[in-house]
């Protein structure tokens, strides 16, 4: 899945997740930014500073 994409699925309330179920896309409450968070507890950003670049490999995230 490509940034918009990505984007697209969770903010129409699809489950997105990078790698494996335990890391789930989730848009962040306090910004418009994407994270990719563990089930515990501990996130990270999938784009860098423009928040443009997609951090991770797109073959990596998939839908539920």
């Amino acid at each position: 899945m490509n940034l918009d994409q990505i984007r697209a699925s969770v903010d129409a309330g699809r489950t997105v997740f990078w790698r494996h179920k335990s890391y789930r896309v989730v848009k962040s409450p306090t910004a418009d930014a994407y994270l990719v968070c563990h089930n515990n507890g501990q996130c990270f950003s999938i784009t860098g500073p423009d928040g443009k670049t997609l951090l991770c490999n797109e073959v990596d995230f998939s839908l539920n």
